[in-house]
């Protein structure tokens, strides 16, 4: 992907510009679903998928990863915006431009964790994206 602008932000795919300390401090201690997660775990996720971040000058503001086959499926995980960026719609052009990444790759099943309703209907709601989105319930089973 080539990087795209808008309003000040540039979003890109390029794995070298991920500040992992910023990423990490969002998903060991903002978000709900990774708290606690070592930085070591962190940064061997991102350098097995491929990372989305938008950035408002040098700063890191938004962060997702996808993992995929680059032909049938993948996955979308970690969507993180960051309080200061959030209600401005990078959450949603973060999504839009993964999902047209994807679609380019003609890649036709994206899953979508059940808990990310936000991420699962922005997908859905994209038009001629060729693109089916599924919701994937990744709770642990009941014991």
């Amino acid at each position: 992907m080539t990087d795209r602008y808008r309003e000040g932000y540039v979003l890109t795919s390029d794995p070298g510009r991920v500040d992992i300390d910023r990423v990490h401090a969002w998903l060991s201690q903002e978000s709900y679903w990774d708290k606690g997660r070592e930085r070591a775990v962190v940064e061997r996720s991102i350098a097995g998928s491929r990372p989305y971040s938008v950035y408002s000058q040098e700063q890191q503001a938004t962060f997702a990863r996808v993992v995929t086959d680059e032909a049938t499926f993948a996955w979308i995980f970690e969507v993180f915006v960051d309080e200061h960026h959030r209600g401005r719609g990078l959450g949603t052009w973060l999504l839009e431009s993964i999902v047209e990444d994807l679609s380019v790759l003609n890649v036709g099943l994206v899953y979508v964790p059940a808990t990310s309703f936000t991420v699962w209907t922005v997908c859905r709601s994209l038009p001629n994206s060729g693109i089916r989105p599924e919701r994937l319930d990744l709770a642990p089973p009941a014991t």
